[in-house]
């Protein structure tokens, strides 16, 4: 494999875990809050993070700005920015609410230009093109099935994918800044931000119950609730920021949607029904816009 295609391998492997976690996190959203679902998947992950990163690697000096940019990412990406996204997967589905991510290259691209000098060339922009025609063909889909849009849920996914997007260039900024930093040490970092978070709002403003609505689940639940936060937190985060660290954000942002993809594939496994055409032809834009990408 060339080294160019590694970022976008780890950003796909990344989607596919947090893709198919996020059916369980809406699940548990809709029956306990996203305030809730979000606190345990950040809690659970930091915990492990603290036992797993002294073994498996060291923790480096981090400079105060790196430390300051790591920690204000966890708490608006990874706390304020999930709490929206996961009040849109109760509202809409995993599936409708990560087709807005199709508009985080936008976001991204421009960011990333004024801040890490990154262009934009003719050869990325197609592949990103493909990867948001899948945003317009699920859009479709979902016009033609509901008749009427879900406002309410589209603008909790919008409002998510921006503080994402910010928290995304938060991350960037420090492995910038401190180029010895992990991906272990990052997560460590980021989920301690977004564990204090939660603590702050539990105190203040809304108590959480985090131990109680755990133990009101049956084994097997409480089993699958944390399968899927380690899925969708620690094995996804830490692919993804493998491809942080040397990939292009613009690009990177595009390989998001496969996001939406995943879900629904997934989706119609669990419900038992043949994908549409709608589906078929998204998947078909994604083969074409990865294949520009890595090739």
């Amino acid at each position: 494999m060339n080294l160019p295609e590694a970022p976008l391998i780890y950003a796909l492997g990344a989607n596919l875990f947090f893709s198919s976690a996020s059916l369980v996190f809406a699940d548990f959203s809709r029956k306990h809050s996203s305030l809730w679902m979000n606190a345990f998947k950040a809690s659970l992950a930091f915990m492990v993070l603290l036992l797993i990163v002294p073994i498996f690697g060291t923790f480096h000096a981090v400079s105060a700005t790196s430390l300051a940019f790591l920690l204000i990412s966890g708490l608006i990406g990874l706390a304020i920015g999930d709490v929206c996204l996961f009040q849109a997967y109760s509202l809409i589905g995993a599936g409708r609410t990560l087709m807005l991510f199709g508009f985080q290259p936008l976001i991204l691209g421009s960011m990333a230009f004024v801040l890490f000098d990154q262009s934009l060339d003719a050869h990325r922009f197609w592949g990103i093109f493909f990867f948001v025609s899948c945003l317009v063909i699920f859009s479709l889909e979902a016009r033609r099935m509901r008749g009427r849009w879900e406002w309410n849920g589209l603008l909790w996914a919008l409002v998510g994918v921006l503080f994402d997007s910010a928290g995304v260039l938060l991350t960037r900024a420090a492995f910038e800044n401190t180029p010895q930093l992990t991906s272990l040490e990052a997560n460590f970092y980021r989920f301690g931000g977004a564990v204090l978070g939660f603590l702050f709002i539990a105190k203040f403003l809304r108590p959480v119950h985090l131990i109680a609505k755990f133990r009101s689940e049956t084994l097997r639940r409480r089993a699958l609730v944390v399968v899927a936060s380690l899925c969708g937190t620690l094995l996804s985060l830490g692919l993804y920021l493998h491809a942080l660290q040397t990939g292009h954000l613009a690009t990177l942002s595009g390989i998001a949607i496969t996001s939406p993809l995943f879900a629904t594939l997934l989706e119609c496994l669990v419900e038992r029904r043949w994908p549409s055409k709608y589906l078929w032809a998204a998947l078909a834009s994604f083969a074409t816009g990865f294949w520009i990408v890595v090739a």
